[in-house]
């Protein structure tokens, strides 16, 4: 083992070699090997931004974009109107429940999302919206990412809001499971305007008809 001095010498060597938590000097990926992996992060989860992917790769956001132009990736906002072209129906129903907005993608176990705009329905005299409104889409659209079921029932729901939001705004929520244990599921949901986070939810939701093994 070399000590962490050696290994950044190492690195100004050689671009190919990284320095993982304990100073052992380790192979970075190809860039072969970050490219198929960047059209697999993309494909599972289009709504990441090049700061996301900058991160996860550790390389910068300039080489994130680089290899985007040549993959022939567009940029996020293009990525969002791609999708939501693809929609077939202005409303849509999950489990009951009406989706507020347009649902965008869904994979059950995996992800779901949905596109929401404010309208002057949804906010107070104040001009701010309504905090049930924000709820609902992201309840709903976590409903999405469970396997069929009929019946489910909420447990719990933990809500964060980040800051007042108003007509003419674009909420974009991503429903994620986070993890099963039988017929109980913890989903996690976030709401962002743009590439800004205003919104978060954490629901429990217990699907007592659902076989865990078949997920039927």
């Amino acid at each position: 083992m070399i000590d962490k001095d050696q290994a950044k010498f190492a690195i100004t060597l050689s671009p190919a070699v990284g320095v993982d938590e304990g100073g052992e000097v380790m192979a970075r990926p190809s860039k072969a090997q970050r490219h198929q992996k960047l059209l697999e992060e993309i494909q599972a989860n289009p709504f990441l931004t090049d700061e996301d992917l900058a991160r996860l790769f550790g390389v910068s956001i300039q080489t994130i974009r680089l290899d985007r132009m040549e993959l022939d990736i567009v940029e996020l906002r293009e990525r969002i109107k791609s999708l939501a072209t693809n929609v077939v129906e202005k409303e849509q129903f999950i489990q009951g429940y009406r989706v507020l907005g347009e649902l965008l993608g869904a994979k059950p176990g995996k992800h779901a999302y949905s596109l929401l705009t404010i309208t002057p329905e949804m906010v107070t005299p104040t001009g701010i919206v309504r905090p049930y409104f924000l709820v609902a889409q992201a309840h709903t659209i976590a409903l999405e990412v469970l396997p069929h079921a009929e019946e489910v029932f909420t447990q719990s729901a933990n809500v964060k809001f980040f800051r007042p939001l108003r007509e003419g705004e674009k909420l974009l929520a991503s429903a994620e499971l986070a993890e099963t244990k039988g017929d109980r599921h913890r989903i996690k949901v976030v709401t962002r305007v743009g590439q800004e986070r205003v919104f978060r939810a954490t629901f429990h939701i217990f699907t007592p008809n659902v076989n865990p093994d078949t997920g039927e």
